[in-house]
């Protein structure tokens, strides 16, 4: 059977900052930790930009909020190795002290990164209404396109939180994937996509059995899944 998800098998993460210097929030991540994942990734890493994965390559590494270290730290890293990344993006914060301005933007998107949603305001989406959620996905995906000149394609939901309505009012505003916020690979049959969180609580064994799963990982994070009715 032909594969509905060109990423089926593919292994996604999602990060948040990548700090140089102290860890000050437990979604903080060293900057070494990150340059020895970096390394192990290698060149099999993919985004939602390429719209395919031929060479099935194994990783997809993503980054929410648009914080300001995805510029000043996690670009250059990324640059050095040849491999690019999807970052997620609150619009309404862009330019504000801490985050990416849209000069960086467009600079990191001129060399291949890739950009996605992370909604209007970064609200939870399941305390709006559905005037509201569709326009913190339709206007933020606007914006965005229109800033950089490309297609957007993929939204991450704020806080993980959403459910069966957000995920079918975003297809219909126009996104091919949908981020969320739990263990899992990306299958075949779905373009809801689980992403592993990355937290300062890890080390590199951690890090590394969330890289490479097991079968029975796998096993375990597709069981989770389907009790959440994906």
């Amino acid at each position: 059977m032909k594969d509905l998800n060109p990423f089926n098998g593919v292994v996604p993460f999602v990060f948040h900052r990548i700090v140089s210097d102290k860890i000050s929030s437990w979604e903080d991540i060293d900057e070494e930790l990150f340059k020895r994942i970096i390394e192990h990734i290698g060149n099999q890493g993919v985004t939602f930009c390429n719209n395919h994965n031929k060479d099935k390559k194994k990783w997809l590494l993503t980054f929410d909020d648009g914080l300001s270290s995805d510029y000043k730290i996690v670009f250059p890293i990324l640059q050095q190795s040849d491999l690019k990344a999807t970052f997620f993006l609150i619009t309404n914060r862009i330019g504000q002290p801490g985050y990416l301005t849209w000069s960086q933007i467009k600079e990191m998107s001129k060399y291949g990164m890739c950009f996605g949603s992370h909604s209007l305001s970064h609200r939870p989406l399941i305390e709006l209404t559905q005037s509201e959620v569709r326009k913190e996905m339709e206007d933020s995906k606007q914006y965005i396109e229109q800033k950089i000149g490309k297609l957007v394609n993929a939204f991450s939901f704020p806080y993980g939180d959403w459910t069966s309505k957000h995920i079918n009012l975003a297809s219909e505003v126009g996104y091919s994937y949908k981020c969320l916020s739990h263990h899992g690979v990306i299958n075949c049959r779905s373009n809801i996509i689980p992403r592993n969180s990355i937290n300062s609580s890890m080390g590199w064994s951690k890090i590394l059995k969330l890289m490479e799963p097991s079968l029975s990982i796998k096993m375990q994070w597709q069981l989770r899944i389907s009790l959440r009715n994906l």
